[in-house]
């Protein structure tokens, strides 16, 4: 894991011991919190 920097290291590492469902939950929060998330997202890129 040459190049990456400490946040990466730990990321890479909580990721990587995430289960599945975890994994997934950690996307959505992160979709939510760049308001990327929901009907409201449906709407900012034009779909139905």
């Amino acid at each position: 894991m040459s190049g990456l920097d400490e946040h990466e290291k730990v990321l890479f590492a909580r990721c990587a011991a995430a289960t599945p469902d975890e994994r997934w939950q950690m996307n959505v929060n992160y979709l939510r919190s760049v308001n990327c998330w929901g009907r409201s997202a449906l709407k900012k890129f034009g779909s139905r």
